[in-house]
């Protein structure tokens, strides 16, 4: 029976750490959306200044 313990913890923790390197992207430029505080709107993000998406 330990033996079985120590397969499913070492297949969960291979499992999390595969999932954990995976996270994320090579090009991780971000998103500039610009000084909102700067816009008409201030803080509120309108569809206007945003057409790309939300």
């Amino acid at each position: 029976m330990p033996a079985i313990k120590h397969i499913i913890r070492g297949s969960l923790s291979l499992i999390c750490l595969v999932s954990f390197l995976n996270c994320g992207s090579i090009d991780d430029s971000g998103e500039n959306y610009g000084d909102l505080l700067d816009s008409p709107s201030g803080l509120v993000l309108t569809e206007e200044e945003h057409v790309d998406g939300w």
